[in-house]
């Protein structure tokens, strides 16, 4: 453990798996993982969740497709507690720690929320779906799903509309 500081969010989280290495050494992959566990830890209040995984974490993200425009909110729903892991398996949630994903339109219009990739139909939702749980540890905040890209119809993707449109 040689140049590395261990986790200081709550003594409950003081484990290897939660160490930042500020050794030059250490891989930056390695280092940027122990950074978002730590982040992670410190917005669940530093609870344990018995390795359940890190506990509900929800992103904003940018579905993007030809001619589309979609910004979502993505929830993990994995529990952080045991009351959450309760009401989660109650409603048929697995809480195995893989990202389980529910996705509904950020705008709160009414439009349905769901977690099976497939129930929205039509391709731009099961493709961004089914990429969005293969990359839920990589995404974050903002960042924009391209299923062009995904696809191979495009070389590059798409620019956030953040970054290319006027509010």
């Amino acid at each position: 453990m040689d140049g590395c500081v261990p986790n200081t969010v709550t003594e409950s989280t003081t484990i290897v798996a939660a160490t930042v290495c500020r050794a030059t050494h250490a891989p930056e992959a390695e280092r940027e993982r122990a950074r978002r566990f730590l982040i992670s830890r410190a917005r669940v209040g530093g609870q344990t969740n018995d390795g359940l995984g890190f506990g509900m974490q929800a992103k904003a993200l940018e579905l993007r497709d030809a001619a589309t425009f979609i910004p979502v909110l993505c929830v993990d729903m994995n529990p952080v507690n045991e009351a959450q892991r309760y009401l989660l398996r109650r409603c048929g949630y697995p809480c195995a720690g893989r990202p389980n994903i529910l996705m509904t339109h950020l705008a709160a219009d009414g439009t349905a929320a769901w977690n099976d990739p497939y129930a929205w139909g039509g391709r731009t939702f099961p493709v961004a779906y089914a990429y969005i749980i293969e990359h839920w540890d990589e995404l974050q905040d903002g960042d924009v799903v391209d299923v062009n890209f995904i696809l191979g119809e495009t070389t590059e993707p798409k620019l956030s509309e953040r970054f290319t449109a006027d509010l």
